[in-house]
């Protein structure tokens, strides 16, 4: 009471006095932090306003008006209700959806709680009270589909048989993919710079003219395998700039590429000058239409989106009986998991696969029945073999 009443007199703020903040601007707040501040990468910022705007959501049905009327039991009741929504994995409106995962869930409170830690610091909630997404125990969730993940790996059948069924094209991509545990955006983010053909080196890092970032900004420097060698040479030919692995029609010739480039620089500075003339034009353009201007050019050039990576992908595991594997990142996993089985260094894989924690390794790793009962053996050969006489 005697702080208060010196802070008072002084014409201080109060020590236990805030700013009370709407949802609405708290939204805007924390998102244009994120974005000038920390200089969040595009994608990122999406998934963060994609979940704090769930939260919205939700407070909006309910008579929560601030963010300090927000309680523990608020984030329970915001679980509950999380867990009866569906929604499209790629936000598509005409996109299959889905119930929320626990992982799901999971991101948005964490998003949630670190939006208030961002709130907390500015005084916008009372100096007195928790974070209430710092108070539920978010890391405890159990995660039923993350436990299952092993069912639905491939087999060293199902492998072979999807291999065998791959085009040329899809082979080129799909065992790049699964030999190197790159993400999908990683591959098709590759340009032939990143290729060092002298020193068999391939250089896994972010493109800041593509307006791309690496999901942990840890770059990395892999080696090019001789299997791969003649994959790369193919890929490259004679270009001197742009991707290394171009979509479908342009590897076939049904399509050429909108420009070629004597060198990288020449792509760099073409690359720069989508984004002054759109600058030019409308000096307040954002950087998501900057993005998505380079994106468009970009394919043209022939590199392969995302999305059909996982269309090819899905074409393929149907067709080997396995439709409930729908997305390329499995073989990210599936990398982990032989290379495990194999016996690979645990701190090797996380190397190459870019993590920036070995828990994050671990829940990639999921170990195969066949793995497990040659362990065991070698086990029950150590207890059950007598000694030497």
């Amino acid at each position: 009471a005697s702080k208060v009443a010196a802070a008072l007199d002084e014409h201080r703020p109060s020590p236990v006095g805030f700013d009370r903040m709407a949802m609405d601007q708290f939204l805007a707040g924390y998102l244009d932090y994120a974005a000038n501040v920390q200089n969040l990468a595009l994608r990122s910022l999406d998934r963060y306003r994609a979940a704090l705007e769930r939260f919205q959501e939700f407070v909006s049905s309910t008579s929560i008006k601030s963010i300090d009327q927000v309680s523990a039991s608020t984030v329970e009741d915001f679980v509950k209700w999380l867990r009866s929504k569906t929604r499209s994995r790629n936000g598509h409106p005409n996109a299959k959806k889905e119930g929320y995962k626990t992982g799901g869930i999971q991101f948005i409170l964490s998003t949630c709680r670190t939006a208030f830690n961002w709130a907390m610091k500015r005084r916008h909630l009372p100096p007195f009270c928790e974070n209430p997404f710092a108070e539920f125990p978010i890391d405890q969730m159990k995660d039923r589909d993350r436990e299952a993940a092993a069912a639905r790996m491939l087999s060293i059948d199902e492998q072979r048989a999807f291999f065998k069924l791959c085009n040329e094209w899809q082979r080129g991509i799909f065992s790049v993919l699964a030999t190197y545990g790159l993400r999908t955006g990683e591959l098709t983010h590759l340009l032939i710079e990143d290729v060092n053909l002298k020193e068999n080196l391939i250089q896994v890092r972010s493109k800041p003219d593509l307006y791309w970032y690496l999901k942990t900004d840890r770059q990395r420097v892999l080696p090019l395998i001789p299997e791969f060698r003649e994959l790369f040479e193919s890929a490259i030919g004679s270009r001197k700039a742009g991707f290394l692995f171009l979509n479908e029609s342009f590897v076939e010739g049904s399509r050429k590429p909108a420009a070629e480039f004597v060198g990288p620089r020449a792509l760099r500075e073409r690359l720069q000058k989508i984004t002054e003339e759109l600058r030019a034009a409308e000096p307040t353009v954002g950087m998501k239409a900057l993005s998505r201007a380079t994106r468009d050019f970009c394919r043209d050039l022939g590199q392969i989106p995302e999305r059909r990576v996982r269309q090819e992908f899905m074409k393929l595991t149907k067709r080997i009986g396995r439709p409930d594997l729908t997305r390329a990142h499995d073989l990210r996993h599936l990398f982990t998991s032989r290379a495990q089985e194999l016996g690979v260094n645990p701190i090797l894989v996380q190397e190459v696969l870019g993590h920036k924690t070995l828990e994050m390794t671990r829940h990639y790793t999921h170990i195969g029945l066949n793995a497990k009962r040659e362990a065991m053996s070698q086990v029950a050969s150590a207890f059950l073999t007598p000694p030497p006489a």
